[in-house]
């Protein structure tokens, strides 16, 4: 499931880049870390 949802939000970031609506800064760029951790943090301590 963690696998789907950051491939759902790094193709909807690229989408969002290739459509000129981002610019790719360094807050775009270590974003998916955060999400990663979000995830990790969101998913694993509730069991």
């Amino acid at each position: 499931m963690m696998i789907a949802i950051m491939a759902v939000y790094l193709s909807l970031l690229f989408a969002l880049f290739w459509l000129g609506i981002i610019r790719f800064n360094a807050f775009w760029k270590v974003s998916p870390l955060i999400v990663l951790l979000i995830l990790n943090l969101g998913l694993f301590i509730p069991i």
